[in-house]
């Protein structure tokens, strides 16, 4: 069976580097109004979510963040192969102060299937700073043999410094 898929990911500096996940939590559903709730327990801890949703092709349906949240990438499939399309978004929200619970959602121009996954990344001393988004390619992997490899670059300053991946996939039945 052939797939799709949308990546992204966030850079951050500032996140401890021997315990970097602070709490995590993921949600599936079908609606217009994909949520996923995490709660933090450090302080100064920022939350990074992902979406993955259907796409019914031409844009369609479209996702807004919800609020308190940055949008950072957006990335989609939308033609060709035998895989249903798919578009994946990322965001963030932080620094939380004081820690505790942060509702991670997004509104859809439709009802689709959708997944979500949040992750809070704790900071190693004072506070985690976004560095930086970085859109990654979208594949389909009928038109590549069912198989993909990608890689990218990207330097950061600063220490302690952590790359968040998200990866948004569909496979066909």
């Amino acid at each position: 069976a052939s797939g799709k898929a949308a990546m992204g990911a966030i850079s951050l500096t500032g996140a401890a580097q021997t315990t970097p996940v602070d709490a995590q939590n993921g949600a599936t559903g079908t609606s217009a109004t994909p949520s996923v709730s995490v709660t933090t327990v450090a302080d100064r801890a920022w939350v990074i979510d992902v979406v993955g949703f259907r796409s019914t092709a031409n844009g369609a349906p479209t996702g807004t963040a919800g609020a308190g949240q940055t949008e950072r990438w957006s990335q989609y499939t939308e033609s060709g192969g035998t895989a249903p399309n798919i578009r994946g978004k990322g965001s963030h929200e932080g620094p939380k102060t004081p820690a505790g619970a942060v509702t991670m959602n997004w509104s859809l121009s439709a009802s689709v299937d959708w997944a979500t996954s949040a992750v809070s990344i704790r900071p190693n001393t004072g506070t985690v700073y976004y560095k930086n988004k970085i859109d990654v390619v979208t594949f389909d992997s009928a038109a590549t043999s069912n198989s993909a490899i990608y890689s990218w670059s990207h330097t950061t300053t600063g220490t302690d410094r952590l790359l968040v991946v998200s990866v948004s996939i569909q496979k066909a039945l």
